[in-house]
């Protein structure tokens, strides 16, 4: 077993839950399917079968290959955000921890419940079914956001909009995952359908990118680099 110290800091109250049936929450069934398996190497064979299932056309297959690599032990846990699933990487000696949160616990801001279907459909799948996100624990970067910090564009303000021109109301653009360093994979839900793009704050965005391309590489990196 990895060293948690270091989420205990992170994830406040903190805690190891190895009885599913002792948990008193609701989890999805994917999740079940997932703990009821006590040996870890089966376990990862079945997080991966999984992913790959609620992604079927391998839009997420670098994020899957890394887990094929490196992914070491996948746990549920409980903590002032909830329940989660703790998936714990090896990489090259460097421990990295990933949240992934439960879907059954999703808190969908309501300014964003109106256009949650125009996400694409197998990130719904993932959100309703698997994870409520999946990021680097305690920071809720490089990977998907939880439901609750998904928020339109027009809730910050953004100092760079003195300095470019853009052709479309933030209030309409959903923010999907953050590198934590100011770049934003977001969409764009007037459109149909809904156009991708990466929003920077100290740059003018990328327009009509490759949403699962970012994003399956961005979570990636996230993992490896």
């Amino acid at each position: 077993m990895f060293d948690h110290t270091r989420l205990k800091r992170l994830l406040p109250n903190f805690r190891i839950v190895e009885n599913v049936s002792a948990l008193g929450a609701p989890v999805p069934e994917n999740w079940k399917s997932i703990l009821n398996i006590s040996d870890q190497d089966e376990r990862k064979k079945k997080v991966i079968e999984t992913w790959t299932n609620c992604f079927p056309n391998q839009e997420m297959s670098n994020t899957v290959l890394a887990m094929t690599e490196f992914l070491k032990q996948v746990e549920l846990i409980a903590s002032d955000y909830g329940t989660s699933l703790l998936y714990s990487f090896d990489v090259k000696g460097k421990i990295h921890f990933r949240e992934g949160r439960n879907p059954l616990e999703k808190k969908i801001r309501p300014d964003v419940a109106t256009i949650w279907q125009a996400l694409p459909e197998p990130l719904q799948k993932f959100y309703s079914g698997l994870h409520d996100g999946w990021f680097q624990a305690g920071s809720e970067a490089m990977g998907p956001l939880p439901s609750a910090s998904i928020t339109p564009l027009s809730t910050e303000e953004w100092g760079i909009l003195q300095n470019i021109r853009i052709d479309f109301d933030l209030k309409d653009v959903i923010t999907l995952f953050s590198n934590g360093g100011g770049g934003y994979l977001c969409l764009n839900t007037a459109t149909s359908p809904a156009k991708s793009l990466i929003w920077w704050s100290s740059q003018a965005p990328d327009i009509d990118v490759a949403f699962f391309d970012v994003l399956d590489e961005w979570t990636t990196m996230g993992l490896v680099d």
